[in-house]
């Protein structure tokens, strides 16, 4: 090989070289845009999320001077809560409306001068944000202690989602007011809290 086929040689393994190089920079380059375009997504998909946030938590509260008493479903949050399943167990067992619980913890009581309204949280129904679903609210001396004492019996749980179907549980008798993340909230089954007028 003469002196010019040697520089030709080399002019050439050169150029490969810088070829390989550019093609090595253009694919960083685009792992990189790659890269930045996913986080970027998930960042707006974050806020996103946070923006239609439901955050519901369970207020009870006691005034044992007026006999005051009430129990509610809050959403504190910033988007709407779809409720999916509500569940209430007293003993661990179902009690399917609300009716039925007022009347285990008033048991044989024939007759009380109360102020009452109640109301019950079934599936597909939707807590706006600020709103509160209120179980029950009674003022009576003789009646709320006995309400009382039946929630130190009874167990609620509401699962519910978001717009974006991202979905939580809830439980009366949960140590914290932390909601716990739920993959899915499935489907109203046989134990379902109904709603029932209250026959006295």
């Amino acid at each position: 090989m003469n002196d010019s086929d040697q520089r030709e040689a080399r002019t050439t393994r050169a150029w490969l070289r810088i070829d390989l190089l550019i093609a090595i920079c253009a694919l960083l380059i685009s792992a990189l845009t790659a890269a930045a375009s996913l986080y970027q997504t998930r960042v707006i998909a974050n806020q996103l999320s946070s923006s239609v946030w439901p955050y519901l938590g369970i207020a009870m509260s006691r005034e044992p001077d007026t006999g005051h008493l009430s129990f509610a479903i809050a959403n504190d949050g910033l988007g709407p809560a779809i409720v999916r399943t509500v569940v209430l167990t007293y003993d661990g067992k179902p009690v399917h409306d609300l009716g039925a619980f007022l009347k285990i913890a008033l048991g044989s009581l024939k007759s009380a001068h109360a102020v009452m309204s109640y109301q019950s949280l079934s599936p597909g129904q939707v807590i706006r944000p600020g709103q509160s679903a209120n179980f029950f609210d009674v003022t009576s001396p003789v009646l709320a202690p006995l309400i009382t004492k039946a929630l130190a019996h009874a167990r609620l749980t509401v699962c519910y989602c978001s717009l974006l179907e991202e979905c939580w549980t809830i439980h009366s008798d949960s140590p914290t007011d932390y909601p716990e993340k739920t993959a899915r909230c499935g489907r109203p089954g046989p134990d379902e809290l109904q709603y029932a007028e209250f026959i006295k």
